[in-house]
């Protein structure tokens, strides 16, 4: 999920992605999910 994946890199960054056009449009296309707590994501601590 292409739209997953540059939201959880802007959240990394301390961005919001709601403010990324880029994001939101790809998310309104249905092209991904933008809200992160509706996924599961497996997190590493290194």
């Amino acid at each position: 999920d292409i739209v997953a994946a540059d939201a959880a890199a802007a959240k990394l960054f301390g961005l919001d992605p709601q403010n990324i056009d880029y994001i939101k449009i790809a998310s309104e296309m249905k092209l991904g999910e933008l809200d992160l707590n509706k996924l599961n994501i497996n997190r590493i601590i290194l």
